[in-house]
Order: C-alpha cells, then sequence, then structure tokens
C-alpha cells in the first residue's frame, strides 16, 4: 500500500509492480522500473521534485508513518499559529506551476502534485508486515523502490533494507550518483543505461529511510534508521 495522488505513492506502486512482473530486482532492473514511473509523472503528476519523518508501532501492532514538510527555503509560509505554535506550510506555493494547462497548473479545488508519501508491504497472507518511506524530493520514488525490491528479493533486515548501497537519479539529465559499495557488474548495468555516472562515497547520499517491521506472533519489534542523515531508532 502507499499513499495515493498527488503524491508519489501511486508511482511506487507503479515501479514495485514492474519489478515484480518482469522478476528483476537487480539495480539496472530497478533503474528502468523507476525511469518508466518517472515518465508516467511527467505526463500525469507533473512535480520533478527540509523534510521530517517519524515511524511508530505500539503494543498493538499498530504501525504509523508521517512525513512532513514545510518546504523551503527554512520556515514554510513563515505563518504560525500562535495557540499551537505551529509554523504552517508553503507545499502549495512551491509545487504549482504557472503555465496554463500544466498538470500542477493552480485551478480551484485542485492539489499540487508531492514528492511525500509513505508505503506498507504485506506478508502473502494480506498481513501489513513491513512500513517506510524516506525524505528526499525527487529520490523519494528511487529510493523506496529500491528498497521494496530488496524486500520482494529477500532481505527482510530493517537494518539491511537501509543501510544497502543506493543510487540517485540527477534530475536535470536523468543521470545517476552511484554510492560505492555496489559489485562491479550492477554499476556496469546502471552506467549502461543512464546517460552520466558520477560516483560517491559509501552512503554519500542524502537519503533517511526509516523502516519498520512489524512482529509476528512471539517475535520483537525491528526498526532502523539511516546512518546517512539524523536519524534514530529507540524503543520506548
Amino acid at each position: 500500500w502507499a499513499t495515493p495522488a498527488p503524491t508519489h505513492g501511486a508511482s511506487l506502486l507503479g515501479a514495485v509492480a514492474d519489478i515484480a512482473a518482469s522478476a528483476d530486482t537487480s539495480p539496472a532492473g530497478v533503474h528502468r522500473a523507476v525511469m518508466a514511473a518517472i515518465a508516467r509523472q511527467r505526463r500525469e503528476l507533473g512535480d520533478p521534485g527540509g523534510t521530517s519523518m517519524v515511524s511508530a508501532g505500539d503494543a498493538d501492532g499498530t504501525v504509523v508513518v508521517i512525513i512532513h514538510s514545510n518546504s523551503y527555503p527554512r520556515f514554510g509560509s513563515g505563518i504560525v499559529v500562535p495557540e499551537y505554535q505551529l509554523t504552517l506550510a508553503n507545499r502549495a506555493g512551491r509545487g504549482f506551476t504557472p503555465e496554463p494547462g500544466h498538470p500542477n497548473f493552480p485551478e480551484r479545488g485542485r492539489r499540487p502534485a508531492t514528492t511525500l508519501h509513505a508505503w506498507v508491504a504485506s506478508d502473502p497472507a494480506g498481513t501489513p508486515r513491513f512500513a517506510g518511506g524516506t525524505p528526499g524530493g525527487a529520490n523519494q520514488l528511487p529510493w523506496n523502490t529500491q528498497s521494496l525490491a530488496r524486500l520482494l528479493a529477500g532481505e527482510e533486515r530493517p537494518g539491511r533494507l537501509v543501510t544497502a548501497p543506493l543510487w540517485e537519479w540527477l534530475p536535470d539529465d536523468d543521470g545517476l550518483r552511484v554510492e560505492g559499495g555496489f559489485p562491479d557488474a550492477d554499476r556496469d548495468g546502471l552506467a549502461a543505461q543512464a546517460p552520466r555516472i558520477v560516483d560517491a562515497p559509501r552512503w554519500g547520499c542524502k537519503s533517511a529511510q526509516q523502516v519498520v517491521r512489524v512482529p509476528g506472533d512471539g517475535e520483537a519489534w525491528e526498526a532502523a534508521a539511516d546512518p546517512r542523515t539524523v536519524g534514530l531508532a529507540l524503543a520506548v
């Protein structure tokens, strides 16, 4: 499951469905699926791209993932609700496009497309077992897809999911920034498909993934926060 449009959750589901149909969870296969989803976004959503995230689970097995952004430059709209000390966001002001006829052109009742989305994955019986997401602007879709592809391939440890090497989409020319840690064959596969490759050190991307594993009977909660940015997994 993922959050609906106008978030990028629908694009995430499309990318994961393509990966499942092809049974290709290699980095090159994931890249093809992500770029196909991005092409659909460009046609239908129109949003190419200051975010925080929190995930929580309780003793009853309930898990919640919230991704929130005041957007830029620093404090959203700059308007504060005094009673709550709440800074209002400015996603609408940042997200709309002034070009008439564009999918994100402001019209009555229309919400701007937003990169913010979260996901939940179930076991074969349909019981939700994993929940996650990441800040990261336009790269939320690529990074979430890479983690879900690894989940499809059998990796179920949250710590491994959030620390595995990543590639990052460069929207200006559809190039890729590729972290160290990929096998040479996987990096070569990405290089063969992308117009440009920029090498980055291990954990050199700015993802901030969180993954929570919902326990089955007799199991403990498991959760992990991305070491690339400020994050923490904490039992309370």
